[in-house]
């Protein structure tokens, strides 16, 4: 007997919830299986749904090629999958050595412009946007929060003209309390 169809409640599947690659442990509890696919669910719209060349780049219709190895790194790590969800999956990507030059630079703008645009719409503090080193020397990506009720999220990708990139060359970001950038305070780390 299978020791998963215990598995009958949310509560008891939760540790599983941030690892695809242990669903084939639930193939015969169906109840469970889709509490988890739902659980995933979430998770991988919120990857490719701004960010179709990852989608691509995968290889496979569904992504899984990266979603899968990339929620496994994740959850053995213990990251936090809120607004720097994309900035986790370019340092992945840099890792793996998946990135080339011919297929970096759209990639890293999509996944950069994600992460500023969940953090412009989850992140209440008294800051007004949020500049994001990609990887890419003398180009950021900046978020801004909506200004006013009509109108949207503004996310910019700037040439700075100056090396600014942070020491170890991970992905990187620092928080806006003005309308515009006035003074460079340093990199933080993502968490």
């Amino acid at each position: 007997m299978n020791n998963h169809r215990k598995y009958l409640r949310d509560i008891d599947v939760i540790d599983f919830m941030s690892r695809p690659d242990q669903f084939s442990l639930f193939s015969d509890n169906r109840r469970a299986l889709v509490r988890l696919d739902i659980a995933w669910r979430g998770y991988w719209h919120a990857l490719y749904d701004p960010c179709p060349s990852l989608l691509d780049f995968s290889g496979d219709q569904d992504g899984f090629n990266i979603f899968r190895p990339f929620m496994r790194w994740g959850s053995e790590r213990k990251i936090c999958f809120g607004w720097p969800l994309h900035l986790w999956v370019i340092i992945w990507l840099q890792e793996n050595e998946m990135l080339n030059s011919s297929n970096s630079e759209i990639i890293l703008s999509e996944l950069a412009g994600a992460a500023a645009a969940r953090w412009a719409i989850s992140d209440r503090t008294e800051a007004l946007g949020i500049a994001i080193y990609r990887g890419i020397k003398q180009n950021w990506t900046v978020g801004w929060k909506c200004r006013a009720v009509d109108l949207q999220r503004e996310i910019q990708e700037i040439e700075i003209g100056a090396d600014l990139s942070p020491e170890d060359d991970i992905p990187s970001y620092f928080l806006i309390f003005d309308n515009k950038i006035s003074v460079f305070p340093g990199w933080s780390r993502i968490l």
